[in-house]
C-alpha cells in the first residue's frame, strides 16, 4: 500500500506543478493578447455597434452640464 500512496503522491505532485506553471504562463501571456483588458485601459464601457463603430459611453454629452463629484 505505501507504494500505491508513493505512486498517488508523485502524480499529485506533478499534476500540481503542471497546473502552477500553466496559471503563471496565463498570467503572462494574457495581458499582452490584443483586446484583453487590462488595469490601465479599463473604462466604464466600450459599446460596438453592428456597422463596427465604436462608441464610448463615459465621453458622450446628453447636453446636460457634467456632474460633479459630492465629497
Amino acid at each position: 500500500m505505501s507504494e500505491r500512496d508513493y505512486i498517488y503522491a508523485k502524480l499529485g505532485i506533478g499534476m500540481g506543478a503542471m497546473l502552477t506553471f500553466f496559471v503563471i504562463i496565463g498570467a503572462l501571456i494574457v495581458p499582452s493578447v490584443p483586446g484583453a483588458k487590462t488595469e490601465s485601459r479599463r473604462s466604464g464601457g466600450i459599446v460596438v455597434d453592428a456597422e463596427g463603430t465604436v462608441i464610448y459611453p463615459d465621453e458622450m454629452n446628453s447636453g446636460q452640464p457634467p456632474e460633479e463629484p459630492h465629497y
